[in-house]
């Protein structure tokens, strides 16, 4: 049983590729990966200027806590203060002051 040649040529046909065609093919390859890679490096430097800002921003809101961390301290020692000068304004002031002897025996313990 033979086939038909004309039906067989129809399907023996290939895709054949010159060199003006590789050529263009190459430099299309060549121009999308470099349009991919600009475009990943580009958002690569906008995430670390995000980044880099966001480390500035942390640091300052650091220094701020830290001052007001200092300022609360400064403030609960003045209440402190304005609290025993308040109880010293209770106390009784001492009219005369006994000094211990060495021949004591408390002295000598």
């Amino acid at each position: 049983m033979k086939r038909n040649p004309k039906i067989y040529r129809q399907y023996q046909r290939t895709f054949m590729v010159g060199p003006i065609s590789l050529s263009f093919i190459t430099i299309s390859v060549v121009v999308v990966l470099s349009l991919l890679y600009m475009s990943q490096s580009s958002r690569l430097l906008v995430r670390n200027y995000d980044f880099d800002e966001l480390e500035k921003k942390k640091a300052q809101i650091e220094a701020e806590t830290e001052k007001f961390e200092t300022e609360v301290a400064k403030l609960q020692s003045i209440t402190e203060i304005q609290k025993s000068q308040n109880a010293n304004k209770e106390l009784e002031k001492v009219r005369k002051i006994n000094y211990l002897t060495s021949t004591s025996s408390l002295a000598l313990k």
